[in-house]
């Protein structure tokens, strides 16, 4: 039992050696069901967003102005910079020097974005009443300029967490531990999900809440960023990440390609892959 109050398992010798891969992870260790609620909880956070987005966006963004024959074009930005960017940064990623790991700086950076784009949306208005001063089409421009740059920012934010979020997983827990860390993500989608939706349905003209943030859309506002920093914060301190230029450099005494082994020795390392980035490879593992 080690100080975390992970658990340690000795590997066979056959383990270490088919185990000696380039991106090995902490799979020695057992963690505690607890580090894994945290570790998953971040889902709920992110659902939550996907919410307010889903019940938000399109009333904020014709509320500016926006015509309608264009809001349907507002949403292929984001896929459109995942397509061209996610690869970049899944690649990235996978080679990050961080002494916080490969997978926490870039999560800490989306979760920062998402935010940043929310905050944008929410209060996209006031920031165009501020820049367009007393013409009303000029501030009209604004407004839409804003709320949609604030829309797609959060929204692909949200979508490109999705890999470094899975690879963390990945990276940091045994097979077990992957299966019932999924288990629990799935379980905090749902809940973020159901949150999220109850929250916006809830009439806060008439509380105080409403009369200290203002209106029901800063309210709303306010718990999805509390509940997305919170969780993530949750997230990040579950589980170290070990530090890429810590991992034990491989053996160059002899080198194998896993495609090449024989069934009854591949162990199943033919499917060795590089998580996050969008394909999948063979590459050289070194053993003793």
């Amino acid at each position: 039992m080690d100080e975390g109050g992970d658990e340690s398992i000795e590997p066979s010798s056959s383990e270490q050696t088919d185990g000696a891969t380039a991106s090995s992870v902490s799979a020695q260790k057992r963690h505690k069901w607890t580090r894994l609620l945290l570790h998953a909880s971040i889902m709920c956070g992110r659902e939550f967003l996907y919410a307010v987005e889903i019940v938000l966006v399109t009333p904020i963004i014709l509320q500016l102005g926006m015509p309608e024959k264009y809001y349907s074009l507002m949403w292929m930005f984001s896929p459109v910079l995942g397509i061209l960017i996610g690869p970049i940064m899944g690649s990235h990623s996978d080679r990050c020097k961080s002494r916080f790991g490969r997978r926490r700086p870039y999560i800490t950076a989306l979760v920062i974005g998402a935010l940043i784009g929310l905050t944008l949306l929410i209060f996209s208005k006031d920031i165009a009443s501020s820049l367009g001063g007393e013409n009303v089409e000029s501030r009209r421009v604004w407004g839409v300029v804003v709320g949609v740059v604030g829309a797609q920012i959060m929204d692909f934010c949200l979508d490109q967490a999705e890999t470094p979020l899975r690879a963390y997983t990945l990276d940091v827990c045994t097979l077990p531990d992957q299966q019932r860390a999924v288990a629990m993500q799935t379980f905090f989608i749902g809940l973020g999900g159901a949150l999220g939706f109850i929250i916006d349905g809830i009439d806060w003209e008439k509380t105080a809440i409403s009369k200290l943030f203002g209106s029901q859309i800063k309210v709303v506002y306010m718990f999805a960023v509390v509940t997305y920093i919170l969780t993530t914060i949750c997230n990040l301190c579950s589980i170290k990440e070990t530090p890429w230029h810590k991992r034990s450099k491989p053996s160059s005494s002899k080198c194998i390609i896993p495609s090449q082994l024989p069934p009854e020795k591949s162990n199943g390392l033919e499917n060795t892959s590089t998580y996050g980035t969008f394909f999948y490879q063979n590459f050289p593992i070194y053993v003793q």
